[in-house]
């Protein structure tokens, strides 16, 4: 399965879905995941994660067990997780709990660091302090997204060769099994 990005470049504060191909290292654990990120002039704020297992993620894991696909879908201000093999669904958190999408301007007030060069292209790298350092690598040239990397624990690698700037607002249409009524378990990390 192909792994893609949907993302706002805050950098260049665009207003638009924006796709590229990644996966995310967890700790020792490598997740191929699918996201799509939608801000279409502000209207909307959607973003979707399709993982092609959900065992290392900390919301899917915390629902089921099994080593089966998770989607992470947030759309009009509720996050559900969603189980397509088995047709499961339920509504985690809100946007109003602090449970929303990546803010398209995470990146503001972040500290330039400087370029690095691999693979004779050359990169700018930026740090946003959260609770932690939070490198962020771009494409100097193009300004595509490379590198994510949350340090100690998540780092989140970029196929910037499958970058594109187009998006199917239809992925973010909820599956008919989900509701907003039908709730993650308590147990949940859902409920932190």
């Amino acid at each position: 399965m192909k792994q893609v990005l949907y993302l706002i470049l805050a950098q260049a504060h665009l207003k638009e879905s924006i796709i590229t191909i990644m996966s995310i290292k967890l700790g020792r654990f490598i997740s191929l995941n699918i996201y799509y990120y939608l801000d279409i002039f502000s209207l909307s704020l959607n973003s979707r994660i399709d993982r092609t297992t959900g065992k290392y993620d900390d919301l899917c894991s915390s629902v089921t067990k099994e080593d089966i696909p998770c989607t992470d879908l947030v759309v009009d201000g509720f996050r559900y997780l969603v189980f397509p093999t088995i047709n499961n669904c339920c509504m985690c958190c809100t946007t109003e709990e602090g449970c929303g999408i990546l803010r398209p301007d995470w990146l503001l007030n972040a500290t330039f660091i400087g370029y690095n060069t691999t693979e004779s292209v050359k990169y700018q790298i930026w740090d946003k302090k959260g609770f932690q350092d939070n490198y962020y690598w771009q494409v100097d040239v193009t300004q595509v997204p490379y590198i994510i990397d949350e340090q100690p624990h998540d780092k989140i690698v970029f196929n910037v060769s499958s970058f594109s700037k187009t998006v199917d607002p239809s992925i973010f249409a909820l599956p008919s099994y989900c509701s907003k009524d039908r709730k993650c378990p308590p147990t949940s990390s859902c409920n932190f």
